[in-house]
């Protein structure tokens, strides 16, 4: 609670939570989770084949069916024994004492994750956008060159994904650049992979850190930590190419700078907000810092605060926000690329902020919520929304909260589904609230006797270690089984043989996602967008005379650029 000179009075943590209380809760999140496995199955009966379906609904069905009935059997389980925990009491102590090497271990875990179950690939173009991008600056260049003719065929999803030039071939991510920017030292080490395991250490120890701002003297920190680690989204999330981890830690930064409202401390959040805006967009930053901005500007001496703030905000994001919108629009505009004229360029960039279809909406934002809640603790949404009531009265714990509900309900405006995402990743950038607002309701002081969980800490210790185990354990192999199917739609390649591979997108499901290329096409094999194999013929011919195929069969997509 704030008092009137400024100062925050820590509000008493809320472990008193009954049997009673406890049983609601797993109630409500065992509806959620059979609710999910409901909807997956009757999405799934809509076709014939689940490769008919949209790769958001697709992966709902494929990941989030299992993923749903694992979850509901976990919350029968704790139901059946709230007065048992399998997660020892001494456990949370070490947990908090030993975080250092805990965090150091959990980056080497994610690095060795990216590796095999990712298989070091940035599986959507989302991410081979900005690695690509990232690739560009490694190089000492703003943007990438390709032969003007070939754009459309080096890359997917160019004027959505990539913003060309067609008449120069000139070729950028249509991201801001500051995920690429931070990938940009890994590319020069050869160590990419590296960046998101260590971003996840880091929202680790960022979450204990708030965590012990808000609750002080309390076990707050160690069952942050937990909830954090046991939630396959953070993991996950954690060992892709995906930029909401950076987002994510940026988000948690500039909240751990803005809880002691200092100059200094409000100059370098504004400069970490800066960041998190160019942040592959600036959206997922204005929802979650808009209500610690009200509440810095509502409190003493709030002009000279939010003035302080500006003062880290503005230099970066006038900078290379500005900067990157126009050089955006110059490549989109030379040669009216992509049949944009200048007066329809503004619509089309505002096109995204669209009510489109409300009950379209309103369904994807559903099965998202579902997906929130199967892809963390089970029960860890509930509870955070549960916590977030008890501890409203704290200002702290309101604008994390609210910041939650912006993220959540500001994606109402965007018609898009998420396409591939693990969990919800339209959300993920506001994540770091659920384990902290769950604290309020299973957190206590510390004491010097032996320890007693309450019966929402009991399951919820029960939960969390069985979800550490079985649930990340199931979505890692998910990921895994899934990766390694999207790859296998590619012939096998010999990288060290000059080459062209031809990607047939109407011949896989999302092949197209494979079509992608170094920024200056530095490396030996070249993959090139086909339409089935007189198109191949026709290519060869004119960009690569000389090539022959691999094979004598009809249907051979790789072609050899030299003889061995």
């Amino acid at each position: 609670m704030e008092t009137e000179n400024g100062t925050i009075e820590p509000l008493p943590i809320h472990g008193d939570m009954t049997t009673r209380d406890t049983r609601m809760i797993l109630g409500v999140s065992l509806v959620l989770a059979v609710m999910g496995v409901v909807a997956a199955l009757r999405i799934r009966g809509l076709v014939s084949s689940i490769f008919e379906l949209p790769i958001f609904f697709h992966q709902f069905v494929v990941h989030d069916l299992p993923g749903s009935a694992l979850c509901a059997i976990l919350l029968l389980a704790a139901l059946l024994s709230l007065s048992h925990s399998l997660l020892p009491a001494k456990a949370l102590e070490l947990l908090d004492r030993y975080r250092w090497f805990v965090a150091a271990v959990l980056t080497g875990l994610l690095a060795v994750g990216t590796l095999t179950v990712y298989h070091n690939y940035p599986l959507c173009v989302d991410e081979f956008a900005q690695l690509f991008q990232a690739r560009i600056f490694a190089a000492g260049k703003i943007w990438a060159q390709y032969p003007p003719d070939l754009v459309d065929r080096l890359l997917s999803f160019t004027d959505l994904l990539f913003t060309p030039s067609r008449v120069t071939g000139r070729v950028i991510s249509s991201y801001w650049p500051g995920f690429s920017l931070l990938e940009t030292p890994f590319v020069l080490m050869g160590a990419p992979w590296l960046l998101n395991p260590l971003l996840g250490a880091g929202t680790l120890l960022l979450i204990r850190h708030i965590a012990a701002k808000l609750y002080p003297d309390s076990d707050a920190p160690s069952w942050a930590m937990l909830f954090a680690l046991a939630s396959p989204a953070f993991v996950v999330q954690s060992i892709s190419y995906c930029a909401m981890s950076a987002q994510l830690f940026l988000n948690l930064l500039f909240t751990a700078l803005v809880l002691n409202t200092t100059p200094r401390r409000l100059v370098l959040a504004g400069l970490v907000g800066s960041l998190a805006l160019l942040h592959k967009n600036p959206v997922p930053h204005i929802f979650y810092a808009l209500p610690w901005i009200v509440w810095i500007g509502a409190r003493r001496g709030r002009w000279r605060s939010l003035i302080w703030l500006a003062i880290g905000y503005l230099p970066l994001s006038v900078l290379f926000g500005i900067g990157w919108a126009a050089l955006r629009f110059h490549f989109r505009m030379e040669g009216e690329a992509g049949g944009k004229t200048a007066w329809e360029a503004p619509w089309y960039m505002l096109s995204i902020f669209s009510i489109g279809d409300l009950l379209w909406v309103l369904v994807c934002r559903t099965l998202a919520f579902l997906k929130l809640s199967a892809w963390a603790v089970p029960g860890l949404a509930i509870m955070a929304a549960i916590g977030a009531k008890r501890a409203w009265a704290d200002v702290r714990l309101r604008a994390l909260a609210i910041s939650a509900i912006l993220t959540f309900l500001g994606y109402l405006i965007f018609l898009p589904d998420q396409g591939h995402g693990w969990g919800y990743r339209y959300f993920h950038s506001a994540w770091g609230t659920l384990p902290l607002l769950a604290c309020a309701l299973v957190a206590t002081k510390k004491a010097t006797g032996p320890k007693q969980f309450n019966p929402l800490a009991c399951a919820a210790g029960t939960l969390a270690v069985s979800s550490l185990v079985l649930l990340n354990g199931l979505r890692l192999l998910q990921v895994d089984a899934f990766v390694q199917r999207h790859l296998s739609q590619l012939p096998a390649l010999d990288r060290n043989r000059a080459q062209v591979c031809f990607v047939r997108p109407d011949e896989g499901y999302y092949s197209i996602d494979l079509v992608r290329n170094d920024p200056f096409l530095r490396e030996k094999t070249v993959f090139v967008r086909s339409s089935g194999p007189e198109d191949e013929k026709r290519f060869i011919a004119e960009f690569y005379p000389g090539a022959v195929p691999r094979s004598a069969d009809p249907g051979e997509a790789v072609w050899y650029l030299q003889q061995p």
